[in-house]
């Protein structure tokens, strides 16, 4: 009779490359540093949008930056991260890991839509003057995971917004944003 083998079904891979990041930056912060969280930024570049990433935990960090898109951004910090560092070391984390995602994969269609009308009315109100900065991390207040920055004409405008996910931090910092929106786009 042979011994028997326990086999455990590795865990559903994330819907998305942002939910794959958090699982990432959430084994992080388990295993080797609590302060562990991953930023990204958007701000004018071109004729479009530039965008930036950083990961950090216990005193590292890397950042990469001026992506055309988010994903591209994540997507690159992550092989980046990936090439310095031997971070996953069970299959439960190389499955969740932010790798092998389509450029499509990696925002859900509700969390794009806002985040893409965030960054067009800031660009429209603000035009080229602005930064939109987004920071998580794998805390126990969920309302608090997720915290957006947006700074306008040369630091003057500050506005926050946060959430337990990105949509909602999206959507708090654009309720936020709303008289700052009005007032400029009267002045203009």
């Amino acid at each position: 009779m042979g011994d028997t083998i326990h086999a455990r079904p590795l865990p559903k891979r994330p819907a998305n490359g942002l939910l794959a990041w958090q699982a990432t930056i959430a084994y992080i912060s388990n295993e080797y540093s609590a302060d562990a969280s991953l930023s990204f930024r958007a701000y004018p570049q071109g004729k479009g949008f530039g965008w930036g990433a950083s990961v950090s935990w216990s005193g590292e960090n890397l950042s990469v930056r001026d992506f055309p898109a988010l994903g591209l951004a994540l997507e690159a910090l992550w092989l980046e991260t990936e090439s310095r560092y031997d971070l996953l070391k069970t299959p439960e984390a190389l499955a969740r890991r932010p790798a092998e995602y389509r450029a499509d994969q990696w925002l859900d269609a509700q969390t794009e839509y806002i985040l893409e009308r965030l960054l067009q009315t800031t660009a429209r109100v603000f035009d080229r003057d602005w930064a939109l900065a987004l920071f998580y991390q794998p805390i126990e207040q969920p309302a608090a995971r997720v915290h957006g920055f947006l700074m306008a004409k040369e630091g003057k405008v500050r506005i926050r917004g946060q959430g337990p996910a990105l949509e909602d931090a999206c959507r708090d910092l654009f309720r936020s944003a709303a008289k700052d929106y009005a007032a400029f786009s009267k002045s203009e």
